[in-house]
């Protein structure tokens, strides 16, 4: 599978989720995206996860943008929310109406 980049995320200098300000250690930055609309941060493991309009979730490398994994789900996605307690990453989807869960490590369905 071959993902686009038909944008970026922007990670400006006060982003800090976690209490990670990533623009602090490595300046403003920008990730590819393929039409998000979910993400969330994994600050231990820097990763992010981003779930895609085109029916894809998206592990990247939160230092330097690389795809880590890419694994599909079921439509277009609402939010999407990571666990680090149970090293999880739920994504739900309006339309059929579901959540999708996966594990992280690796990243794979569940």
């Amino acid at each position: 599978m071959t993902l686009e980049p038909r944008g970026f995320i922007e990670l400006p200098a006060h982003a800090g989720a976690g209490g990670f300000d990533h623009a602090a250690v490595h300046g403003p930055t920008r990730r590819p995206f393929v039409a998000h609309t979910g993400l969330d941060l994994d600050v231990a493991g820097r990763r992010l996860f981003c779930a895609c309009d085109a029916g894809t979730l998206v592990e990247l490398h939160a230092d330097h943008g690389t795809v880590l994994a890419p694994e599909p789900i079921a439509g277009a996605p609402d939010v999407v929310f990571f666990n680090p307690a149970f090293g999880r990453v739920y994504v739900a989807i309006g339309d059929p109406g579901a959540i999708e869960v996966f594990d992280t490590a690796p990243l794979r369905r569940r």
